[in-house]
């Protein structure tokens, strides 16, 4: 079952070429929203991002490195850099 994303969420998830910042209340879905904007944007076929030239910066927690979040965004970007480094 695929998350369903608020209008908000989607809205972060889908714009490109902008600067972004998330603030919002805990377990609100910070974290999920800026992997899944990730994840889209390096593994976007038409027009894939370099995650090396992304500058990432937010405040980790035990869970979010044991979250499946985390679990899928070391997978994606694991993968974007070995296709960036050919």
């Amino acid at each position: 079952m695929e998350k369903q994303w608020t209008k908000a969420q989607l809205k972060a998830i889908t714009e490109h070429d902008k600067t972004l910042l998330i603030s919002a209340a805990a377990g609100s879905g910070k974290t999920a929203t800026l992997t899944e904007r990730i994840i889209r944007s390096v593994t976007d076929t038409a027009n894939p991002a370099d995650i090396s030239k992304m500058l990432i910066r937010g405040i980790l927690c035990k869970r979010f490195a044991e979250s499946r979040e985390y679990s899928r965004f070391k997978l994606c970007c694991g993968r974007s850099r070995k296709r960036n480094n050919k």
